[in-house]
């Protein structure tokens, strides 16, 4: 309990069963130096907080990949995928591309 951490000269007189409390200078520099490190800590936390937030609102999340382990066939089965991946994709932009450079030159031709 929280109780449990004061120290016990600074505990009230009724748990000293009314005797005046004698305040030891090292328990008060004590206490200080917890207040400080407490309030440190809930800065850091604060920011924590204002910096997550940020990040919800903003829609974006910041993600750090430190590293991925793959065995060699694993990489291969993914580079070939990508590779089959690739040919449909091509196909469809050099299409649109040709379709737009159609437009773009019919366009040209009738303002000449």
């Amino acid at each position: 309990m929280l109780l449990d951490t004061v120290p016990s000269a600074l505990q009230s007189s009724s748990s000293n069963n009314g005797a005046t409390a004698q305040v030891d200078p090292n328990q008060i520099a004590h206490l200080l130096e917890l207040q400080t490190d407490v309030e440190r800590h809930l800065a850091k936390i604060e920011r924590l907080l204002i910096q997550m937030e940020y990040n919800q609102t903003s829609g974006n999340q910041q993600v750090a990949v430190s590293d991925v382990t793959m065995n060699f066939g694993d990489k291969v089965i993914f580079l070939v995928t990508w590779a089959a991946a690739a040919v449909p994709a091509s196909l469809i932009f050099l299409t649109v591309t040709w379709f737009a450079l159609s437009i773009l030159r019919e366009m040209l031709a009738t303002l000449l």
